[in-house]
């Protein structure tokens, strides 16, 4: 059949129009936009912020500006600008400002007063974290939790910069980074000096921030503000292709940034530092405090699925559901890559047309699911949830889709290949599949040094 050509997933590192997450050539474009905004951003408002602030401050912009280069660099445009950065493919219309906008309003307003709490946890602790795990550990282990904070704009600001911005746009001569200059929102220009202002300094030089992922952009701001003063910040690693991917774009400026970076086990830069997984051991406490029932004979977990992967998706839940063997699974369950928790994502996968498969929403804990599963089968590895497997020892497989692996991960993606547990198309993973007694396979898989040793590097125990 033509179209059993290929069913080995191909998306992660795929080049196209936009460059990827884990594209190198995204990190150089990002940094051509930075060698461009600092000066222009210290023009704007009479400062001279290093680029390490602006970088902290603004990347959610260069991103976004980056996802829509094809846009941006064929004619000037002109219109109403964004409030706060929107990563999108296309030009964001009233519908997308609005929606990208509605969930900060409403986290503003139900709880009042994070502001005040920011700057009296400031004023009295020197160790403060953001987006770390509620766990027992971290709280012994880490600074207090510093809230996040949501801002809301009122009036028009300080008008008199965006004048400033589109006389140093008319300036640029390339189309591109001229659209950049004069698209800038409105939290970069009319807002910021505000904003700035309105962080209290207490002690900066003392102050060490833990931070676990992204904050929304005045914790940032906070931040970088603290940072230019003496501060130092020690970044966390917050999910899986850390450690595994060579572009990973989000380690690159992350550890370019923190002084140090903290992995839940590995090191490859000089200012990684070995850390422990929080985000796995509090997974590991969820999973812990449930019932195992294990109703499901295995779960088939999806990434996001979009029109780029939808017939390869498609295309090889068909084959893998018409040759499995039917006596050994009869019980199955299938779960979508949930964008938000707001609604359910069962339509993304509503493809499958198989009576022994239940469709979750993706709504539901992961903890939970997994618990009701005796395999969970991962459909892209790398994948946070493939590591939360591998952590509580939960027996676990799936389709490796990395072109470009680190060369600490290498001889662990050979013996996970060796062992059955990762696969490089739909056929062996099928293959497998049939021919193992699962629970005899794990069993043995899990004793393996080289098994013993890869959890201690890529997910170390708390």
């Amino acid at each position: 059949m033509e179209e059993l050509k290929d069913l080995s997933p191909h998306f992660n590192t795929v080049h196209g129009n936009v460059p990827g997450a884990f594209s190198l050539e995204r990190v150089k474009i990002s940094d051509s936009i930075f060698e461009i905004l600092v000066p222009v951003m210290n023009e704007i408002h009479g400062t001279n912020h290093s680029l390490r602030f602006w970088k902290i401050v603004m990347n959610d912009y260069v991103n976004a500006v980056i996802s829509i280069k094809h846009v941006l660099e064929q004619q000037e445009l002109n219109g109403q600008v964004t409030l706060l950065p929107i990563n999108s493919h296309h030009v964001p219309t009233l519908k997308d400002k609005v929606i990208a906008r509605l969930p900060s309003v409403i986290k503003h307003f139900k709880s009042p007063g994070k502001l005040n709490t920011i700057h009296a946890l400031l004023s009295e602790n020197n160790d403060v974290n953001i987006g770390l795990p509620s766990i027992k550990s971290v709280a012994e282990e880490i600074g207090c939790p510093l809230p996040l904070y949501y801002s809301i704009y009122p009036g028009s600001g300080d008008k008199s910069k965006r004048k400033k911005v589109n006389i140093i746009a008319v300036a640029q001569a390339n189309i591109y980074f001229r659209n950049i200059v004069k698209r800038l929102p409105k939290v970069y220009v009319e807002y910021f000096e505000k904003d700035f202002n309105s962080i209290k300094l207490y002690k900066a030089s003392s102050k060490t921030f833990h931070l676990h992922g992204t904050p929304p952009y005045y914790n940032l701001l906070v931040i970088a503000k603290y940072l230019e003063n003496g501060a130092k910040l020690f970044w966390y690693q917050h999910g899986a292709y850390y450690g595994e991917l060579i572009g990973h774009n989000s380690y690159l400026l992350e550890n370019s940034l923190a002084d140090e970076f903290r992995t839940w086990g590995w090191k490859i830069k000089p200012n990684d530092v070995p850390w422990k997984a929080y985000r796995l051991e509090k997974f590991k406490l969820q999973y812990d405090a449930g019932p195992k029932t294990k109703e499901f004979d295995f779960l088939m977990c999806y990434p996001d699925v979009y029109q780029t992967n939808l017939a390869f998706y498609k295309t090889g839940t068909e084959y893998f559901l018409n040759n499995i063997n039917i006596n050994k699974y009869k019980k199955l369950l299938a779960r979508p890559r949930p964008m938000n928790r707001l609604f359910s994502h069962a339509n993304r996968i509503s493809f499958i047309k198989d009576n022994r498969v239940t469709i979750d929403s993706g709504l539901s804990s992961m903890a939970e699911i997994i618990a009701k599963c005796r395999l969970v089968i991962q459909f892209s590895i790398p994948a946070t949830n493939f590591m939360e497997c591998l952590y509580i020892d939960h027996p676990t497989m799936g389709l490796l889709d990395n072109d470009q692996p680190t060369d600490i991960v290498k001889p662990y993606y050979d013996f996970l290949i060796q062992q059955g547990v990762i696969h490089n198309n739909f056929i062996s993973l099928v293959e497998h599949l049939n021919k193992i007694d699962l629970d005899q396979w794990w069993a043995t898989l899990i004793k393996e040094p080289m098994y013993l040793q890869f959890k201690n590097e890529f997910l170390r125990k708390v």
